[in-house]
């Protein structure tokens, strides 16, 4: 497992990358919403961002 970045009082060192959870795109069954994060969880990503700031500007770069 990558080495992450260590923050006070939590349990697990937050992933270099994170999962970005405003939005999956279109609605969808409710297989999706936990596939998404138990495969992000599986290759190591610790942090989820639920921001929507992402959208407002087109997605990530």
């Amino acid at each position: 497992m990558p080495v992450g970045i260590p923050l006070p009082q939590v349990p697990v060192p937050l992933s270099r990358r994170v999962l970005g959870r405003m939005t999956f795109g279109d609605p969808t069954d409710r297989t999706r919403p936990v596939a998404v994060p138990e495969a992000a969880l599986a290759t190591g990503i610790t942090g989820v961002d639920p921001a929507d700031g992402c959208a407002a500007r087109g997605g990530a770069r």
